[in-house]
């Protein structure tokens, strides 16, 4: 004698029939069908989980990288580092020109001379925040500027490239990111030497501008505070 198929409870409403029937008389769905569904949802569900825990991860790696603290350039000779009481607060990179000029020398010659620098500056996203001029001058687009005076140099590691300088600082605009500082370092310098050659009588007050890229790192006097808007 054959036995009755047993009941089976619903997993999705958790209703048990009296007896074995097809479809659950308080929800309407196969409990097979049923068990079937909710096997797939938490598979989903699992899957959803592990996706949203990889993207909060990778979110907070972005947060950490984007707050990190700007950190001295490592590969700095020794006599272009600053004194040991400045703290770096920023760092610009710059794409400009070295701009020079066809000048007669004191024994009858002729040769390219230093004019001045010409450069926008930007943060770490690439978005211009200042100007680098004659002076030499940084200047800030919240109106902060400060001049410099070379201190030490030495020569870039790659040819053809003007030297690395650190230079004394001192403010002569507005109160900004630029206003507490006291040193600059230019460092990682590609291009910007003065051309070999085409100086001569017949090229006389010619200029020459010629591309460069350079990192500009600013120094200020530990407990002077951070600059208002330094990025």
């Amino acid at each position: 004698m054959l036995s009755a198929p047993l009941a089976i409870r619903c997993p999705r409403c958790g209703y048990l029939p009296a007896s074995a029937t097809v479809i659950c008389l308080q929800c309407g769905r196969d409990p097979l069908e049923a068990d079937s569904i909710i096997a797939k949802e938490n598979q989903v569900s699992m899957a959803s989980r592990i996706g949203i825990f990889f993207i909060g991860v990778f979110l907070l790696v972005l947060f950490v990288a984007g707050c990190a603290s700007v950190q001295p350039a490592p590969d700095v000779p020794y006599q272009l580092k600053p004194a040991a009481n400045e703290s770096l607060v920023m760092v610009m990179p710059a794409l400009g020109v070295q701009i020079y000029e066809c000048r007669a020398r004191k024994d009858g010659g002729y040769e390219w001379a230093f004019v001045a620098p010409e450069a926008d500056l930007y943060d770490g996203h690439g978005v211009r925040i200042g100007h680098h001029g004659a002076g030499p001058h940084w200047e800030s687009l919240d109106g902060s500027r400060v001049v410099g005076a070379a201190k030490e140099r030495a020569d870039a590691p790659s040819a053809g490239s003007i030297p690395w300088l650190l230079l004394a600082a001192k403010s002569v605009g507005r109160e900004g990111s630029l206003s507490k500082v006291t040193s600059v370092q230019r460092l990682h310098t590609a291009g910007g030497v003065a051309p070999a050659d085409g100086c001569s009588s017949a090229a006389a007050g010619k200029q020459a501008r010629v591309g460069y890229t350079a990192d500009y790192y600013f120094y200020v006097q530990q407990g002077a505070g951070l600059p208002d808007s330094a990025d």
